[in-house]
């Protein structure tokens, strides 16, 4: 092996959600997953004008990432696809296959709440990608973040006395109101825990949309929030 010599003074960089790191790193498990993750998080950087997106047949042509997850066989897009594919179901990323007159090609975005707004315009129809036309009626991008990771994104570091706390205004106010709470304490930079808890507490007593209080209609899944990486964070 060849040692590295280091980076220069002065280098370009590339912007990774530091969710990654806590949430979806420690799952990964398949080295090539891990490789073709970080290049797509540094293609789609690179990118620019919207939509950001980066293709199959980009990441297929760039000979660094061949020679990485090259074993020596002649599989390379079988080994590409499958890796890319784990990207995908994990949630890392998101896809849309698009047929064109050149031949079928697969989009792929970071998965953000705008990429997946601007994937579904292009599934859609409302954003046409070089004249191609999108494979399937609909986007595949998967649910919506849950709520722990809700808050991660938009507030910041979740403990145990937050993810408890969480879990408790999920079962106590109705569907949505916990997630669209998170979202404006953010809009208005207030990223705490006690604002969000102020923002429910007065469309509890005012009422959100409608002017009338809300109530909880609908009971919280058992077991849902003990499951999945954060269950060890919150009480049985």
């Amino acid at each position: 092996m060849k040692r590295f010599e280091g980076f220069p003074a002065h280098f370009e960089g590339t912007a990774i959600p530091n969710l990654f790191f806590s949430a979806v790193l420690p799952q990964i498990d398949d080295a090539a997953e891990l490789k073709v993750s970080l290049y797509l998080f540094r293609e789609q950087y690179a990118r620019k004008g919207f939509p950001r997106f980066v293709r199959f047949s980009e990441l297929a042509a760039l000979e660094s990432l061949k020679r990485s997850l090259d074993d020596g066989h002649d599989d390379y897009p079988e080994v590409l696809g499958a890796a890319l594919q784990l990207a995908v179901d994990r949630g890392t990323f998101i896809s849309l296959g698009l047929s064109a007159p050149g031949g079928d090609d697969i989009l792929y975005m970071v998965n953000t709440e705008a990429n997946r707004e601007a994937m579904q315009r292009i599934a859609d129809g409302e954003i046409i990608v070089d004249g191609a036309q999108p494979l399937v009626a609909e986007t595949p991008v998967g649910p919506p973040p849950d709520i722990f990771s809700l808050y991660e994104q938009n507030v910041g570091e979740l403990t145990p006395i937050v993810a408890e706390q969480l879990t408790t205004a999920e079962k106590e106010y109705p569907d949505g109101w916990l997630a669209d709470a998170i979202r404006k304490a953010a809009e208005l930079n207030k990223r705490n825990w006690r604002y969000i808890q102020r923002i429910l507490e007065n469309w509890q007593a005012e009422g959100k949309d409608s002017g009338k209080p809300g109530k909880r209609v609908q009971g919280t899944e058992p077991g849902k929030y003990t499951r999945g990486r954060y269950g060890h964070m919150v009480r049985h």
